[in-house]
């Protein structure tokens, strides 16, 4: 895949930097929820927890639940998407996904 740059928190905008702990741990927490490992979940559901991710995001994570926070629930859709297809996902999710990630940062997070 050529033609991409990599990215990490130090040059991602400043706005969304809040956001990117908490993504890493959707996908890793919604991974191990669909491939149903145990260990898996309670560890990143820890790490969650100690990186600020409200609780109530951890709980619907390892309940399989819909996540209010729409950015997060693309996360969540898209990974859950990547698991249980091996990586087939189509393009309609992958747009869902990229357009989810085009709206605004204060309309996205909530609480302080």
């Amino acid at each position: 895949m050529s033609g991409f740059r990599t990215h990490d928190e130090s040059d991602a905008p400043e706005a969304a930097r809040p956001m990117l702990e908490a993504a890493k741990q959707v996908v890793l927490i919604t991974a191990g929820v669909a491939n149903g490992c145990e260990y898996c979940v309670a560890a990143h559901s820890t790490l969650a927890l100690r990186a600020r991710v409200p609780a109530e995001v951890v709980e619907a994570l390892r309940a399989d639940r819909p996540l209010a926070d729409q950015a997060l629930e693309a996360v969540r859709r898209l990974t859950h998407a990547m698991v249980v297809r091996r990586g087939w996902v189509d393009e309609a999710e992958i747009e869902a996904f990229l357009a989810a990630r085009r709206t605004p940062v204060s309309s996205r997070r909530a609480g302080p």
